[in-house]
């Protein structure tokens, strides 16, 4: 997977003056079905939603573990867990918590209700870490062929089967898979984020790719 290669090198790339745009740096073609389509690969992305390991019984955790070692057995195919580390934005909620205050009668719960905003600004501002756990799964073409050889609905069949198949093993271990409402928005936000971290912080994809 060519792309995490560029987008995992601890060093930014030194920018040419000729390079006139990101596609001239990074190896992407497109985004299509959900699919990201770089020089080389073909790469469907899943987001998978944690559970935290630390409560669970004994008994629990080891169940948790052995089904992972079953997930690994199952894929027979090369994938990629990577995380998203980004500051966590509690404005939309605040405002959201703003307009149900204004609405409020009840002078105790709108006292309550200014304490819990405090309390959520508080720990905003204090720099609270979010978390995005992403799983990328390439397509593999059969021996003797490459990308260009291969149909699109080849390539979504092979990465629907290979990720239902991650969903159903993931399952089993606890964690649920997030279903984006538009795939290729979803795909192209991952990319937002792993490439502009502070932009993603407050913009949302929009464009060509937000549509599918």
């Amino acid at each position: 997977m060519s792309i995490f290669m560029s987008l995992q090198k601890k060093k930014k790339p030194k920018i040419q003056k000729q390079a006139k745009s990101l596609r001239e740096l990074i190896p992407i073609k497109d985004i299509r079905r959900g699919i990201l389509f770089t020089d080389t690969d073909a790469i469907k992305f899943l987001e998978i939603l944690p559970v935290n390991f630390q409560l669970k019984s004994e008994r629990e955790q080891d169940a948790i573990l052995s089904r992972y070692e079953d997930l690994f057995k199952i894929m027979k195919c090369p994938f990629m867990i990577f995380t998203i580390a980004k500051k966590s934005d509690a404005s939309a909620h605040l405002d959201y918590i703003k307009g149900l205050f204004e609405r409020e009668k009840n002078d105790n719960v709108r006292s309550m209700m200014v304490e819990y905003m405090e309390n959520t600004a508080g720990i905003s501002y204090q720099n609270a870490v979010r978390r995005r756990f992403i799983v990328a799964i390439p397509y593999q073409a059969p021996a003797g062929l490459t990308l260009q050889h291969v149909t699109l609905n080849d390539i979504e069949s092979y990465l629907y089967q290979k990720s239902s198949q991650f969903k159903d093993a993931i399952s089993s271990c606890g964690n649920d898979v997030v279903i984006p409402e538009d795939e290729n928005a979803f795909t192209s936000q991952i990319l937002m984020e792993l490439l502009n971290v502070k932009s993603s912080e407050k913009q949302k994809v929009v464009g060509p790719y937000a549509a599918v």
